[in-house]
């Protein structure tokens, strides 16, 4: 939906159902910031990989979307036992050009440990087609995403505005 350019009025003027549909639309417009949004279902199963290198962590966890231009809104919510990870935007890591990712949880050698990530990031991109990955990559050994219905999930929300 577009924003309406609204006419202006003068004595005597009478609106008719065309120009005062501008007016809702301009104001559905206002309270509708989300203008379409994409999750990944929660996992039935812990997500391991032994890669030390970037890899996608799977299908499910890339969308792709057409924007008109404008905000696009990622969050992703993990638990995560010796990962690092990252978003790639077009084929372009968001993270440090090493390894290090825009999270990650470092198991200290004999430990369980595990590290609840969430992780916003507000993107603007242009109109046009994108596609918007989740990475992973262990430094050692087998890192884990646990599967959890409060902790994996990724959400893709393309918002107006930007």
């Amino acid at each position: 939906m577009t924003w309406n350019t609204l006419p202006t009025w003068s004595n005597g003027d009478v609106p008719d159902a065309a120009d005062l549909n501008k007016y809702l639309q301009n104001l559905e417009h206002l309270h509708a910031p989300v203008l379409a949004s994409y999750a990944e279902p929660e996992a039935s199963a812990d997500l391991t990989t032994t890669s030390t290198t970037w890899a996608d962590v799977g299908a499910n966890w890339n969308f792709n979307i057409t924007t008109e231009g404008g905000l696009v809104l990622v969050l992703v919510a993990l638990r995560l036992t010796n990962l690092s990870i990252d978003l790639e935007i077009d084929g372009t890591r968001l993270g440090e050009a090493g390894t290090t990712g825009v999270g990650s949880s470092q198991t200290p050698t004999g430990t369980t440990h595990s590290t609840q990530v969430l992780l916003p990031h507000l993107l603007v991109l242009s109109a046009g087609a994108h596609t918007i990955k989740l990475k992973w990559r262990t430094p050692s050994g087998t890192g884990t995403i646990t599967a959890n219905t409060s902790h994996a999930r990724m959400y893709v929300m393309k918002l107006r505005g930007g």
